[in-house]
């Protein structure tokens, strides 16, 4: 799942290890609008034509944050499902930013947005030397990024790479992105940054 925090509502890329029934259990439990679909990718078999396959984890083709959510709509191949998801994204007047197939491959929806308590470092240019070592990469000019320094959009160097330059300043205007090189995790686990971090939206105490 891919929780909406600001407007209560959950989606859920339906497949083997999303299940329909237990999914609405939780909205029903902890109080959110559900909004299942069908999200797919496309997989090359040996000795056939390429298939169109499930995409198991709802956080690998989107990510949601206040301001803005970054989706892989082409991977929702049912159109009324496609409408439905993004018109639920856009609520609030929640600014969409479109990321291919391809680009859902190299990891472009495995992001995730934290706050912080103090001011980012000034960022920096990452070389080849940088390996595991987390750097800030991309910043928008100040006049064009929103009152909310505190936010950072982590995500993998894989992904960062893949993304195009609109979509880079698009998501620079409401956060810094930062970024580190995931590869071995990648490679070996399948997931990428968003797959490690753990949301936290306990009540202030």
């Amino acid at each position: 799942m891919v929780l909406d925090h600001k407007n209560k509502t959950a989606f859920a890329a339906i497949s083997q290890r999303t299940d329909i029934d237990v999914f609405h259990l939780f909205c029903q439990e902890f109080g959110y609008s559900p909004v299942a679909f069908h999200a797919y990718q496309t997989v090359d078999a040996k000795g056939s034509s390429p298939q169109r396959k499930l995409i198991y984890h709802t956080n690998v083709m989107m990510s949601i944050a206040d301001d803005f959510a970054i989706v892989c709509a082409d991977a929702i191949d049912d159109a009324d499902e496609r409408m439905t998801v993004v018109e639920a994204l856009k609520q609030g007047g929640r600014e969409v930013v479109f990321i291919s197939e391809e680009q859902t491959s190299q990891f472009a929806g495995n992001m995730l947005t934290l706050k912080t308590v103090q001011p980012p470092h000034p960022h920096y240019l990452p070389t080849p030397n940088d390996c595991e070592q987390t750097v800030m990469v991309h910043s928008a000019e100040d006049t064009n990024v929103k009152q909310n320094e505190g936010l950072l959009l982590v995500m993998s160097a894989t992904a960062f790479q893949c993304l195009n330059e609109k979509q880079k300043d698009t998501l620079s205007k409401y956060a810094q992105l930062i970024t580190c090189n995931l590869k071995v995790i990648e490679t070996l686990g399948g997931g990428s940054a968003r797959c490690m971090i753990a949301e936290i939206f306990l009540p202030t105490v």
